[in-house]
């Protein structure tokens, strides 16, 4: 019986940031590892996706692959959650195996998932009621169903142990990685800084806007730093975006916060290698990706005291209550102060070389070639 091998790089064409990163990195990274005549890639398009010529650029031009006659949304509305009988239209046809890096697949013989977090049932992370509607039924279904559900962090994999009672062998961790492109970036040049509204010295923060980021906590924290010392806010808006960007506009110090929206992959390592600090302030994430990509810019990071980023972040992160802002602006303050150490550089880059694409490619790979 041939192995066909299906993957779902929907995430991947659609999405910019998050899921988008992971499953454009791990997939890039897992297509060499595939028997090009076992490999097929398969999409559903948004109207508007991030990325619609992906499929024209290596690797992923040398993999067949098919576009669900279905957009992402209707497949999303109608089948993994209306489950109504639409295989033809998806155009998946039924391959030995469906992976997916992101929390559902096509169908397949045997699925396997990426369940990224559970942010929908955790209070301080404040989803949509919508969102949590869908994402409750159609993730434990998914979970239930799923020969593997890989996962980026062994917080994660607990979490989701204990949440739904699966034996341990079907959860794997492949996790988040930064790119090569962080490990070699330098700074931006002060004009290049400056036609982007950036000064130094500069905090940034990279992610989406929205209420989990806990970024009031960095806007409190801000009116306490000394004059000159910018906040800028790298990454698309989200719900409830607008209260902290009316926070921002409002502030009492003109030109100390700085919206830049979202900032390309091209522009993002440069971007980190010249802040003076990196600031990851969230209540609840599954990996952190943003905090090893500055690690391995060699960028001193301040996170939110959480098990996962202790996990990401070992000892060259700097930790603080996420409900303090007078610990995050000292911790800041303190972190911005000190001069250039090459031996903490050198650390946090070794942080960030415990994750690697390829290395998480592989176990995926591994576990294809197990259950086929």
């Amino acid at each position: 019986m041939s192995n066909e091998i299906l993957i779902d790089i929907s995430a991947a064409v659609n999405q910019g940031a998050g899921i988008g990163r992971y499953a454009r990195e791990l997939t890039r990274a897992l297509i060499p590892l595939v028997p090009n005549d076992e490999a097929r890639l398969w999409y559903a398009a948004e109207p508007h996706p991030y990325d619609p010529k992906l499929l024209d650029s290596h690797p992923w031009s040398s993999v067949p692959s098919v576009r669900s006659r279905l957009s992402r949304r209707s497949v999303d509305r109608l089948y993994f959650r209306g489950r109504l009988p639409l295989r033809r239209l998806l155009g998946s046809g039924q391959p030995s195996q469906s992976y997916s890096p992101d929390f559902t697949a096509p169908p397949g013989r045997q699925t396997h998932i990426t369940i990224h977090d559970l942010a929908w049932l955790h209070p301080e992370a404040e989803t949509p009621p919508g969102l949590t509607a869908f994402l409750a039924p159609v993730v434990e279904r998914a979970a239930r169903s799923a020969a593997t559900i890989f996962t980026v962090s062994n917080t994660i994999r607990t979490e989701i142990l204990e949440r739904y009672a699966l034996s341990e062998d079907r959860l794997i961790v492949a996790p988040n990685a930064p790119g090569l492109e962080f490990f070699r970036a330098t700074q931006l040049d002060a004009a290049t800084l400056d036609r982007h509204g950036v000064h130094r010295p500069f905090v940034l923060y990279v992610g989406t806007i929205e209420p989990r980021k806990n970024l009031g906590i960095l806007i409190e924290a801000g009116k306490l730093l000394p004059d000159g010392v910018q906040i800028v806010m790298a990454g698309r808006s989200g719900w409830r975006a607008e209260e902290i960007e009316s926070r921002m506009s409002s502030s009492a110090s003109p030109g100390r916060y700085l919206r830049m929206g979202f900032v390309p992959e091209d522009l993002l390592p440069r971007l980190m290698a010249s802040a003076s600090a990196v600031v990851y302030p969230s209540r609840y994430e599954g990996f952190g990706l943003p905090i090893v990509e500055a690690l391995a810019a060699g960028v001193p990071v301040v996170a939110s005291d959480l098990p996962v980023f202790r996990e990401v972040g070992g000892e060259v992160v700097r930790y603080f209550d996420p409900a303090n802002a007078e610990a995050l602006a000292t911790i800041v303050q303190q972190t911005i102060s000190v001069e250039l150490d090459p031996v903490a550089r050198s650390a946090r880059i070794e942080q960030a070389k415990q994750f690697d694409w390829l290395a998480s490619a592989a176990i995926v790979a591994a576990r294809l070639r197990e259950t086929a």
